[in-house]
């Protein structure tokens, strides 16, 4: 019996105003370093990376949001 790959499907949009000031439309809270160094997206990823595979890793988001994620994450791939 064949079971169907694992994907992990990260909600990554948003208005940015649960952490206003520090959030806003066009840097929301998960591109915000708030824990770490490094943005909470990023940290999301590299989580879920070791259990699905990084190519299964699939973010969901606006129009307005894909390039500064895409630029904290270059190595996903667009679509």
């Amino acid at each position: 019996r064949m079971s169907a790959p694992l994907y992990a499907v990260v909600l990554a949009g948003g208005v940015g105003s649960r952490f206003w000031p520090l959030s806003t439309p066009a840097r929301p809270k998960q591109l915000l370093p708030l824990i770490t160094e490094r943005p909470m997206l990023v940290e999301t990823v590299e989580r879920l990376a070791p259990l699905v595979g990084r190519e299964r890793v699939l973010l969901l988001t606006g129009a307005s949001l894909a390039p500064a994620i895409g630029a904290a994450l270059p190595g996903l791939g667009p679509g």
